[in-house]
């Protein structure tokens, strides 16, 4: 069930990133390692019926290896709608593509809320959204040479999951 929710998710963020007038164009991107706290960007969702709006972000830091092994960025919603009508982060803001200096990080994957209404969010940087697109359409094409029928037993051991620092502890102030 959690697996559905995060492709449907991943989904609507990657269906709002490509439903911008180019279709054919693929948007520039910013990796992790490009982003620093203090930068500004936008993000663009719908609030209400279909026009989407922009709203102003600013990168408070990057955790890294936050969930499973995959880093998150951390961003603070500076204005629009969010800010202006004191609501905090809406739960339909999910999917919401993040931008800086018009190359796409990622999507808001979070609300991180220590007060109800405080605009602070998570992004799940593009990157990591790409890689598991590829590596589903892997699975999906290695699958689909194989004769159907049950699986048989596997030999191999499961994987051995093991702790591992995060980098310097995030500090908001």
């Amino acid at each position: 069930m959690m697996k559905a929710r995060w492709w449907a998710w991943m989904g609507v963020g990657l269906g709002l990133v490509w439903s911008e007038p180019d279709l054919q164009a693929r948007p520039a991107i910013m990796t992790v390692d490009q982003i620093r706290p203090g930068m500004k960007g936008i993000g663009k969702t719908v609030f209400h019926g279909t026009k989407v709006e922009e709203f102003g972000i600013t990168v408070l830091g990057v955790l890294e290896g936050f969930d499973m092994g995959l880093d998150l960025i951390l961003i603070r919603i500076d204005n629009g709608p969010v800010v202006d009508q004191g609501w905090g982060l809406c739960g339909g803001m999910s999917g919401s593509p993040i931008y800086i200096d018009g190359k796409l990080i990622g999507a808001i994957a979070y609300g991180l809320s220590l007060f109800p209404k405080s605009p602070l969010a998570g992004v799940t940087p593009i990157a990591a959204m790409l890689e598991a697109i590829a590596s589903r359409e892997r699975k999906d094409r290695d699958s689909a040479g194989r004769r159907s029928g049950p699986a048989a037993p596997s030999d191999a051991a499961a994987p051995a999951w093991r702790l591992r620092p995060r980098g310097r502890p995030l500090q908001l102030m």
